[in-house]
């Protein structure tokens, strides 16, 4: 049995321990848990936009990630040397298949390979449908202390959620399956039906 944060110190309140005001303060909405072995979707504060950056497209040509008001964006992070990676992908071009007209999502290479080697990878790995963009340069995603890119790339795979109104909410790292209950759950919080 898992025992929840609110329903612990939902506890402590009827035991008399907890003030109202602090029990108000513990049944905030939040999102539920997706969590895997390794990793649990966490959250961001402060809650930052998602500004829009361009990079390129798996084709070499300039394209703008940004969010697209109303939809629900991944964006996920990862690299052709990222062993979770070569586990992910697949899942989230399957999610691209299944949801993509439900959520926007964004694979963002971090390789500072050519173009034509990330290609071969995402054939080798039977990546065909899922958007993918260039990111040589840490525009969008870097793991250096001082960047000004709007995402951290301290870990391969990390995927960034981002809501409605272009929020980046949280993220999770590591291979994740989206489509799991846990996964939708966590999506449909936020918007996708």
């Amino acid at each position: 049995m898992t025992l929840l944060r609110r329903d612990f110190l939902g506890g402590l309140a009827g035991f008399g321990l907890l003030s109202d005001r602090a029990l108000a303060a513990s049944t905030q909405d939040y999102p539920p848990v997706f969590e895997t072995v390794r990793s649990q979707y966490t959250l961001l504060e402060p809650v930052l936009p998602l500004a829009p950056v361009i990079l390129a497209d798996r084709t070499g040509k300039p394209k703008i990630l940004a969010p697209v008001p109303g939809r629900v964006m991944l964006v996920n992070i990862w690299a052709t040397w990222c062993a979770a990676c070569i586990t992910e992908m697949p899942l989230l071009e399957k999610l691209h298949k299944e949801l993509g007209d439900k959520i926007t999502i964004a694979a963002v290479s971090t390789d500072r390979i050519s173009q034509e080697r990330v290609n071969d990878w995402l054939k080798t790995n039977a990546i065909s449908s899922l958007p993918v963009f260039l990111d040589p340069d840490g525009k969008a995603a870097s793991s250096a202390p001082n960047s000004k890119a709007p995402l951290r790339a301290d870990k391969m795979p990390t995927t960034y959620l981002i809501t409605t109104d272009g929020q980046i909410a949280g993220y999770i790292s590591g291979a994740v399956d989206w489509l799991t209950p846990e996964g939708r759950r966590l999506l449909a919080y936020y918007g996708v039906k």
